[in-house]
């Protein structure tokens, strides 16, 4: 799967993902020879990804997965989200590899689903809105 990254444009309030491997071939030596074997939709992509690179006062990169930190929004909802009991349950599910996937397997075992939704979905929601809030952008809620 191709790492992309998704940007805010600030011209035009519109919100574009792009294949980090344009943004590289943009940045590449080569460009022209590249740009000129690739196929009209590569090209635009190019053309994009080149606009960023340029301009890159006009783009706001969007939070990745690994700005986010989802691994502490689970650790944080372990300890104070759930009694003492469950918390140790769910703590000892994040530790090591298969975290994520243990973590999901005791919440839908406790029956916490829903909790642990609406508790991911506030965390999500205020990350949004810092951004926002950092870099002047309205929102709404």
């Amino acid at each position: 799967m191709a790492e992309t990254t998704t940007y805010y444009n600030k011209k035009n309030g519109e919100f574009i993902m792009i294949e980090d491997e344009y943004l590289q071939d943009a940045e590449d030596d080569d460009y022209d020879n590249i740009y000129s074997k690739a196929d009209e939709w590569e090209k635009e992509q190019l053309k994009l990804a080149e606009d960023i690179l340029s301009h890159p006062e006009n783009y706001i990169p969007i939070p990745s997965q690994y700005d986010i930190h989802e691994y502490m929004i689970m650790k944080k909802f372990s300890i104070y989200m759930v009694d003492d009991e469950t918390s140790e349950i769910l703590l000892n599910a994040i530790r090591g590899r298969g975290a994520f996937r243990r973590f999901k397997n005791e919440i839908f075992r406790l029956g916490l689903r829903e909790k642990w939704f609406d508790y991911k979905t506030e965390k999500y929601k205020e990350i949004a809105i810092e951004w926002c809030e950092k870099h002047g952008i309205e929102y709404e809620e």
